[in-house]
């Protein structure tokens, strides 16, 4: 027995305007346009009740267009992207256990058409594999061990000719144990990490969740973290290469309550060795200067986040999270790009037969882009976006999206364009 799916979908674009000075109308400027091609081929083969093989294959092509230095009407600038992705599963049950064996693959060519600076073209590809074994125990208690090797290599060209690859091997292993004693529950992670490039690591987490009533619990977490470069940030296409990045080193803490729909957290996170996008002369666009880097000493990233999800009525349900951050470097001084407060907000109505409507979007307060509160004000600005998803048929379903309904003008990152009020429009068929 098998089961067997098959999904595409194209989409063409006029694209929006990827670079441009603050504060001007993009109005004045050409659009960056946008190809995408997906496929994507899924199927199980159900051995018997206990055994199964998955299979899926992603295969991706697109195009779009963008801007150069300084030039947000530049037309000759192209990033041609292919991309597939391999997903090969074993899944057995044996009395107690479930057992996975996963193999990963994927595979992304790069070619920056038009560029003259940087990285030109690049080729990754990345292989994962990983035995898991979930074992039950007792009546609500559960020990998860897993292992597993990993490989990343990226061979690239610059504009200049000039060629290099980066690659990095890793072994791992973890061990996960979690006991339910009545109203409380214990979860002890214990993990392993072995690299080619950089020192092993050993990290762990503690986790406690107690419940007061059925509705009412207190939950706590204490846990270390150890996160190596990407290499394409090591390699960079958009500035100066760094193959000496060193991995982040973190210890994280958190304290909270969880009532009916009410989830408050208080969250801790200290850092060595952030990695930070560096840009020495931010208003020479022809230095090519900007870099990957670890910011000294150890950083701090702390504040609190309130979660909500409940009805408004029986067909209309309500998300909201918020959260206060405080991010500080080793001097006290305010981290680069990230807000002091964002608050998310979602509404799905259900209440008309065969359609969902969902409105959505977010609230950005106030970020710099430069560290110490330097450099352009980003933030102060709120989104509202808008999902219609109507089932015409069992087969077939319309679908449509406005984003950006109030037509903001914004900026995430100085000098990089954002879409304004967009439309989106289509029609899904499964058989």
């Amino acid at each position: 027995m098998f089961d067997i799916s098959l999904s595409g979908s194209k989409l063409t674009s006029d694209g929006l305007l990827l670079k441009a000075p603050r504060g001007n109308n993009i109005d004045q400027y050409e659009d960056d346009s946008y190809e995408n091609r997906t496929i994507n081929l899924k199927s199980n083969f159900y051995i018997n009740e206990q055994s199964k093989i998955g299979l899926n294959i992603l295969d991706i092509d697109a195009i779009k267009e963008y801007d150069g230095n300084n030039a947000p009407n530049d037309e000759t600038m192209k990033n041609d992207t292919e991309t597939r992705i391999y997903n090969l599963s074993f899944d057995q049950k044996y009395k107690n256990h479930n057992i996975s064996i996963k193999y990963d693959n994927s595979k992304i060519q790069r070619d920056q058409i038009g560029t003259t600076w940087g990285v030109k073209y690049t080729k990754s590809k990345s292989d994962n594999i990983e035995i898991i074994d979930n074992i039950a125990y007792n009546t609500k208690d559960f020990l998860v061990v897993g292992m597993g090797a990993n490989s990343d290599k990226i061979d690239y060209i610059r504009a200049d000719n000039t060629s290099n690859n980066a690659k990095n091997k890793s072994q791992f292993g973890y061990i996960t144990n979690s006991n339910t004693l009545e109203n409380l529950i214990i979860t002890q992670s214990l993990r392993y990490d072995a690299y080619d490039n950089f020192k092993n690591s050993t990290t762990g987490k503690i986790g406690l969740k107690y419940n007061i009533q059925p509705n009412l619990a207190l939950f706590s977490n204490i846990g270390t973290a150890y996160t190596v470069p990407n290499l394409i940030q090591n390699i960079n296409p958009w500035g100066a290469t760094n193959m000496d990045i060193n991995p982040e080193k973190s210890k994280s803490f958190d304290i909270g309550v969880e009532y009916e729909g009410i989830k408050v957290t208080y969250f801790e996170q200290r850092i060595k060795d952030l990695i930070e996008w560096n840009d020495p002369t931010p208003l020479n666009w022809f230095n090519n200067d900007a870099i990957y880097t670890n910011l000294t000493g150890e950083n701090r990233l702390k504040g609190v986040e309130i979660d909500y999800k409940g009805e408004l009525r029986s067909d209309a349900f309500l998300t909201l999270n918020y959260t206060y951050l405080s991010a500080k470097d080793k001097d006290g001084k305010d981290l680069a790009r990230r807000a002091q407060e964002n608050l998310k907000f979602g509404v799905d109505y259900y209440g008309i037969a065969k359609l969902h409507l969902a409105l959505f979007g977010e609230y950005v307060g106030k970020r710099y882009d430069s560290a110490d509160k330097q450099g352009e004000q980003t933030g102060k600005y709120t989104l509202a976006h808008l999902n219609i998803n109507y089932d015409l048929t069992k087969e077939i379903k319309i679908y449509g999206k406005i984003e950006n309904i109030t037509d903001k003008y914004y900026q995430t990152i100085d000098g990089f364009a954002t879409s304004p009020r967009a439309f989106y429009g289509g029609v899904k068929y499964s058989f």
